[in-house]
């Protein structure tokens, strides 16, 4: 069985002791998801408490959208897989956990989300990240491979370059 951190509540609401707290709750979750699916890597316990309340987001469209779970130790992910709502193109990270309504990934497209949940970890966790990503995607670039969040996280990886069978 695997173990997700899905916490009902308003995730990266930060303005009240109360906002605080959540995130307190929320990290604190998704550092339990880690370690009680064996992962002790300290990059991956500190990222995802810091991604808590994105990762909740994440896990709860997936909720919705009847995915299956599992947890990737070598990246430290959640990934939420089969889910017939809450992602564009191949998948969507949300803090630390990818959602995909595909079960075709490989290491190579789990590395590439892996960065995306640093991406997040650097802006703090919460909407920065995805407000700059998304101003990258509709006005800064091109979007897609001309993106410089996706460019970081390695075109050929993210199967911006479809060079093996999992991005066909």
């Amino acid at each position: 069985m695997v173990v997700t951190g899905f916490v009902a509540g308003i995730p990266g609401i930060e303005f009240t002791p109360f906002g605080a707290g959540l995130r307190v709750l929320t990290g604190g979750t998704q550092v339990a998801v880690s370690l009680l699916n064996g992962d002790t890597d300290p990059d991956h316990l500190v990222r995802n408490f810091i991604n808590g309340p994105s990762s909740t987001v994440g896990e709860g469209l997936a909720l919705v959208g009847d995915a299956d779970f599992s947890y990737d130790d070598e990246t430290g992910l959640v990934v939420a897989e089969s889910s017939s709502t809450g992602y564009g193109r191949r998948g969507t990270t949300y803090g630390s956990v990818y959602v995909t309504g595909d079960a075709r990934y490989d290491d190579r497209l789990l590395r590439h989300e892996a960065v995306h949940a640093d991406q997040y970890a650097r802006y703090g966790g919460g909407l920065v990240f995805p407000a700059l990503y998304l101003y990258e995607e509709y006005v800064g670039s091109d979007g897609g491979a001309d993106n410089r969040y996706e460019r970081e996280a390695d075109l050929e990886d993210g199967c911006y370059i479809p060079d093996r069978d999992t991005c066909r």
